[in-house]
């Protein structure tokens, strides 16, 4: 499991650690794959079961997608409808992603992260 510092923002959930099959946000283990906007947490199956939240996000900035162990475009129909959102996207590897999240989470950015689990 890879570690990260702890958030001292309350606003922003961010991931502690992630691993095969699950991510450890704020003490809490979750399997499966993530969604995470501000004080929201999803487990989620389908990403549609996520995009239509995403279309209401009148704050987001930044959504950041996290692919799984590897940059994939198996994802591409999400991406395809992305040019409806009116956010920025950032497509990466589920680590680069968590990281970048974390990051940006603790700078105080208005951002949503969407993860697939590493299997």
């Amino acid at each position: 499991m890879v570690e990260f510092l702890e958030n001292k923002s309350l606003r922003l959930k961010t991931i502690d650690s992630y691993g095969e099959g699950g991510f450890r946000i704020q003490g809490e283990v979750h399997f499966g794959n993530l969604f995470l906007f501000e004080e929201h947490l999803q487990i989620w199956d389908s990403i549609s079961e996520i995009t239509p939240f995403l279309s209401n996000c009148k704050n987001l900035d930044l959504l950041i997608f996290g692919t799984g162990s590897q940059l994939s475009t198996s994802d591409i129909h999400f991406i395809e409808i992305s040019e409806y959102f009116l956010f920025g996207i950032e497509c990466l590897d589920t680590p680069s992603a968590c990281r970048l999240y974390n990051m940006l989470a603790l700078e105080g950015r208005n951002l949503a992260c969407v993860v697939k689990k590493i299997e």
